[in-house]
């Protein structure tokens, strides 16, 4: 019965413990993550200004040509169809079970 008491108390006290508030560790929330962010940036002043328009690096052409070479690459005999494997579910599987 002393056991049951303590462990009710410990539980109650762990309960009241999720509802109360902790100042220090909710004002640094996050910070951790953020600060890795500006750390591994390149340029870290161009977070707080992001540009309008993604940078005009690939022009038509470039990935027209790109996309020429990826079928290239794939042989004109490979057929559409790709088999799957059979899987059964329960029944006999082939293997006896111990006789």
């Amino acid at each position: 019965m002393k056991c049951l008491h303590t462990s009710l108390a410990l539980l109650v006290c762990i309960g009241l413990g999720g509802c109360a508030e902790f100042p220090h560790v909710d004002s640094a929330w996050g910070h951790a993550y953020a600060n890795m962010l500006h750390v591994q940036t390149l340029r870290p002043q161009d977070i707080a200004h992001p540009p309008a328009h993604a940078p005009a690096v690939a022009d038509g052409q470039r990935l027209e040509n790109v996309l020429k070479a990826h079928r290239k690459a794939v042989p004109a005999g490979v057929s559409k169809s790709v088999s799957t494997g059979q899987f059964q579910t329960g029944g006999s599987s082939g293997l006896s079970g111990g006789s």
